[in-house]
């Protein structure tokens, strides 16, 4: 599911400063794993301020090139046709290069895993629109030993509010609800406020060593946790 992008391509249009970098990689239609590349998606640029910089151009169908700010943190808002919208963040490198995969939140499998999950947490609030869920992956959050990630070890915090975390493990092919001192393979924050969401992920060895990856979602949006701040 996490492998690494395409070639590189060129924008047509935005010419390129010497403050930025061209990052290029594919867009896959489902987060469920849906292997087939979603065209057409609306890909805006945002600063670690939140001010918009540049759309993100289709080199070829579900391919996408776009200018981030060099070595600086930047946003991706992504709106796909069929999807629900995804706030996604990472940290540009300082030369041209590839991005991670990124998935569309397919609307309705997104919506059919959630009801799914219901009967065990209750309301799941998809449809008003002013709600924000966060969803997660350890996949990609190692520690230097390799260690795996546990379900205490991972904060959501509303402003300085904790949020509960939803963690779950992969076993035989089903999701397993994880509870404290248990490994977590997905984790999700449910029904949050829109504004200021961070992920904090404490160091199973030493807990002074922290890693927050801070998001600005707007209301509707699905935070994609998937490429954390390492410690």
């Amino acid at each position: 599911m996490f492998l690494m992008l395409l070639a590189c391509t060129t924008l047509n249009a935005d010419p390129q400063s010497e403050d930025q970098v061209t990052l290029s990689g594919s867009l896959y239609q489902s987060v469920l794993g849906a292997g087939e590349l979603q065209e057409g998606a609306s890909i805006q640029v945002f600063d670690s301020g939140m001010q918009a910089l540049s759309n993100a151009e289709e080199s070829s169908p579900g391919n996408y090139a776009l200018l981030v700010p060099e070595g600086e943190r930047f946003f991706l808002s992504i709106q796909a046709p069929g999807s629900l919208p995804s706030i996604w963040t990472a940290q540009a490198p300082t030369n041209r290069g590839l991005m991670y995969p990124l998935y569309a939140f397919e609307e309705e499998a997104v919506l059919e895993f959630f009801a799914s999950l219901e009967a065990e947490l209750g309301e799941i609030d998809t449809e008003s629109g002013e709600r924000v869920h966060l969803w997660g992956t350890t996949r990609q959050f190692m520690t230097d030993d390799g260690q795996d990630i546990y379900l205490d070890q991972i904060e959501i915090l509303e402003g300085q509010a904790n949020n509960l975390v939803l963690g779950y493990r992969l076993e035989d092919g089903d999701l397993v609800r994880a509870q404290p001192g248990e490994t977590v393979d997905w984790f999700f924050g449910i029904n949050l406020d829109p504004g200021q969401v961070t992920l904090r992920i404490t160091h199973p060895i030493d807990p002074l060593i922290q890693s927050e990856t801070v998001y600005f979602p707007e209301a509707g949006e699905i935070i994609a946790a998937f490429y954390t701040e390492g410690y």
